[in-house]
């Protein structure tokens, strides 16, 4: 904490959950309550690095390398918030409080929504995939795994040029049973929240965008969004 508050540039790093501190808290097996709590006291008066004014010639420099589909540039207020996005994973996600990567251990709505907007600039993308039909279940399941596997790779390019990266993706899947809440977990530098776990409407947002969202039968189409 005395470090925090000497080197007020570096606070945001220990800005949730998987950072760090996110790590060391769950290995101590602080409640995430207090956690939560630790972090805005430590937060206060932070400040951030700047990101380059060619942010974007610099993400172009390295996208193509990976195999995405289609991407857009969008600046904090395109994001698109709804706090009733919360209420659907509560009802309709099985994965909703039984995973380190999901509510509620990640946040309020509230929290999630301001940790979003704390960025000044945000890069969605795709990738799609060809799967046998429309309810190969393992194919599409096997696709998924594939894009969580890019977009941790490209957060690790986009980690090497901004000082603060936010990835949120289609929601964790590495391990096939989660270690919540019983044990830390055990991929922390890999683990990624969904989009709408933090409110926000990926399919409107994607639509206004005009990515598409819908490429064709027997195609799956799969969304991340990094913000910066």
């Amino acid at each position: 904490a005395a470090f925090l508050r000497i080197m007020p540039l570096y606070a945001k790093l220990y800005s949730d959950i998987d950072s760090p501190l996110g790590i060391f808290v769950q290995n101590a097996v602080l409640p995430a309550e207090i956690f939560r709590h630790l972090i805005k006291f430590l937060m206060k008066g932070c400040v951030t690095m700047p990101v380059p004014e060619n942010h974007k010639e610099i993400i172009e420099g390295f996208i193509l390398n990976f195999p995405v589909c289609e991407y857009r540039f969008l600046e904090r207020s395109e994001l698109i918030f709804s706090p009733h996005v919360r209420t659907i994973c509560q009802t309709d996600c099985k994965r909703y409080g039984h995973s380190w990567a999901c509510p509620p251990v990640i946040g309020t709505i509230e929290e999630c929504i301001e940790r979003c907007q704390k960025y000044e600039h945000a890069f969605l993308f795709s990738t799609v995939t060809d799967v046998a039909d429309s309810f190969d279940m393992d194919g599409c399941l096997d696709a998924r795994r594939d894009h969580e596997e890019v977009s941790w790779q490209i957060t690790q390019e986009f980690k090497k040029h901004f000082p603060d990266v936010l990835t949120l993706t289609t929601g964790c899947m590495i391990c096939d049973e989660c270690a919540y809440p019983d044990a830390p977990c055990r991929h922390p530098d890999k683990r990624f929240a969904t989009i709408e776990s933090h409110g926000i409407l990926i399919m409107q947002m994607a639509a206004m965008q005009e990515m598409n969202y819908d490429c064709g039968c027997n195609i799956v189409t799969y969304f991340s969004l990094i913000l910066y």
